[in-house]
């Protein structure tokens, strides 16, 4: 509920679409670090034998960056001695604003992309994560090689927007993801000794279309959101994410559990 808070607040404070790139963007970076953390550096702790618990308990005070925006986030006094005029707004209850992201066909689109991309990129976390800890080999490099080029390759998907379009730069990014996860398939084939820097490659290959993932899913769903508020007087920016959130879980869940289990008893997915 916080962050569905936090998220709705993409389409209400940014004015422009250029802000709603660099926020989406800032927020995209914060991801990687998040990541980092919880993929590279919490099994550092792990395999020095560091209980768990008190993994999390380490971890525990980067909790309270949550409040952040409550020191950052200024609006205009509602006050009407300040000279407020309130603006003529239509006000709908939960149900009728879920009923209105279903009804916005861009949505609809955008959310069918989302299921697609998100079963990838959790394929691609899940995956590696079964098969790289039956190698012996450093997950730590393997994930920092994906995670780490983020902020730059995000410089790339930026370019790409202001020259070719957002279509043009997703569609790269899909392409260039596709072929690092094409790649990472033939790890079990080559010798040992070449298996890691060959996984580090795949990952900075990766790379290119992570931090376009995380970007896009505050980008669009705040976009769609404002030109609904627009276009209606509705502001459904919550439940739009909110909608995107449920979608996102789903795809995770079947990446990591169903399709995951049939691409190991394939054998496409090595694991002892």
């Amino acid at each position: 509920l916080t962050m569905l808070t936090y998220y709705a607040t993409f389409a209400e404070i940014i004015e422009n679409d250029r802000d709603r790139v660099l926020l989406s963007n800032t927020k995209s970076i914060c991801d990687v670090v998040y990541y980092s953390l919880s993929f590279a550096l919490v099994p550092v702790f792990v395999s020095m034998g560091v209980n768990i618990r008190a993994v999390a308990l380490i971890f525990l005070p980067l909790a309270l960056t949550m409040v952040i925006p409550l020191f950052l986030i200024k609006e205009r006094s509602t006050r009407p001695s300040d000279g407020f005029v309130p603006e003529k707004a239509v006000r709908v209850n939960v149900f009728q604003s879920f009923i209105l992201s279903f009804k916005n066909r861009d949505f609809i689109v955008w959310l069918g992309i989302l299921a697609v991309m998100n079963v990838g990129l959790q394929l691609f976390l899940s995956g590696i994560n079964e098969f790289f800890s039956t190698t012996g080999l450093d997950m730590t490099f393997i994930m920092a090689s994906a995670f780490a080029p983020i902020p730059f390759t995000l410089m790339l998907y930026n370019y790409f927007v202001r020259k070719k379009g957002m279509k043009f730069a997703h569609q790269y990014a899909l392409l260039i993801f596709s072929v690092g996860m094409v790649m990472m398939f033939a790890c079990p084939h080559l010798p040992e000794k070449l298996m890691l820097p060959y996984a580090m490659l795949c990952g900075v290959i990766t790379s290119f279309g992570i931090g376009s993932f995380f970007s896009v899913i505050y980008i669009i769903p705040s976009q769609l959101a404002s030109d609904e508020n627009a276009r209606s007087g509705i502001c459904a920016s919550s439940m739009y994410f909110a909608v995107q959130g449920i979608f996102e879980a789903v795809a995770a869940g079947f990446a990591s559990g169903p399709l995951l289990v049939f691409l190991k008893q394939h054998g496409l997915i090595q694991y002892t």
